[in-house]
């Protein structure tokens, strides 16, 4: 059964993410039938969502009314603004290097030397 859904349900709806976790459940097993809340809820885009997680359930997310996109990443997947978790700013970046750098130095020069 089709049924019109506003644009601003339709991003949150089918983010590639979504998507993506969707497509891959369906392939382990394809009787298995998506539960998804804001498609059938009145949420109607992501600031609802927030709102929802926020204050009707006491889930703190991470985000700003500047910034609404969440940043994270997991073993399988970073999203493209959560790269910046993985980076400094110069100011802010140490003048020495950490010791997980010192010690993949000194592995490299091991390995080089054999």
């Amino acid at each position: 059964r089709l049924s019109w859904i506003s644009p601003k349900k339709l991003e949150l709806t089918l983010s590639p993410t979504v998507v993506r976790f969707e497509l891959s459940f369906f392939a382990l097993n394809p009787k298995l039938n998506v539960v998804a809340p804001w498609r059938e809820w009145d949420i109607t885009g992501r600031e609802d969502a927030i709102e929802y997680a926020n204050n009707k359930h006491n889930v703190l997310v991470p985000v700003t009314k500047k910034s609404i996109y969440s940043k994270n990443q997991n073993l399988c997947h970073i999203t493209r603004e959560g790269m910046y978790m993985l980076t400094a700013d110069l100011e802010d970046a140490p003048n020495q290097p950490d010791l997980n750098a010192q010690l993949v130095r000194r592995r490299l020069r091991h390995i080089a030397m054999r």
